[in-house]
């Protein structure tokens, strides 16, 4: 529309996907995951679903926040359309 474009570089992904039309999530520096903002909630590459649910709110207060087990995410056992 404006025919130009930002580079954000973030964790947060409900806060990117305030932003960003397109988001690129990278693991380790590989591309793991691309999609349109919208689809994250959906998102499907457990690294994806994992920053998306491990932003801090109201109701998670106190709570110990999702993690990733890195064992499974090393570069011989993911792909892109996990």
């Amino acid at each position: 529309q404006r025919q130009m474009a930002m580079l954000l570089i973030s964790h947060d992904l409900p806060l990117v996907a305030q932003f960003c039309h397109r988001v690129l999530v990278m693991y380790q520096g590989n591309k793991v995951d691309e999609m349109h903002a919208a689809a994250l909630p959906t998102a499907t590459h457990p690294y994806t679903r994992t920053l998306w649910t491990c932003r801090p709110n109201a109701q998670t207060y106190g709570q110990m926040l999702p993690t990733l087990d890195r064992t499974a995410m090393t570069p011989e056992k993911y792909h892109d359309d996990c």
